[in-house]
């Protein structure tokens, strides 16, 4: 499935009445979330959800491609061929 087509496979939104309850359930149903036969991005999204800049709201759109070295050193050599998608992707799209 090409970086074209991701988006509209799933999106996971969670609500809550601030934005550390809202990151917990996040959390919560990426953990119990199983994916099988495609390649994803599970790994990288749960790391996501641990950087200070997303769990304090200073994340945008161009995030990924300003931090690329600190979140790739970050990553797992599991998760270094999941970023890359990702990458290209937010690339495509400015």
């Amino acid at each position: 499935i090409s970086i074209y087509y991701d988006p509209i496979l799933a999106k996971v939104i969670a609500h809550a009445p601030n934005r550390g309850l809202a990151i917990q359930k996040l959390k919560t149903a990426l953990d119990q979330m199983e994916l099988v036969g495609i390649t994803h991005n599970l790994p990288f999204l749960r790391d996501v959800l641990t950087m200070r800049d997303f769990l304090v709201g200073q994340i945008d759109t161009h995030y990924l491609t300003r931090h690329f070295e600190s979140i790739l050193a970050r990553l797992s050599a599991k998760g270094h061929a999941l970023l890359v998608p990702a990458i290209l992707g937010s690339l495509l799209y400015e």
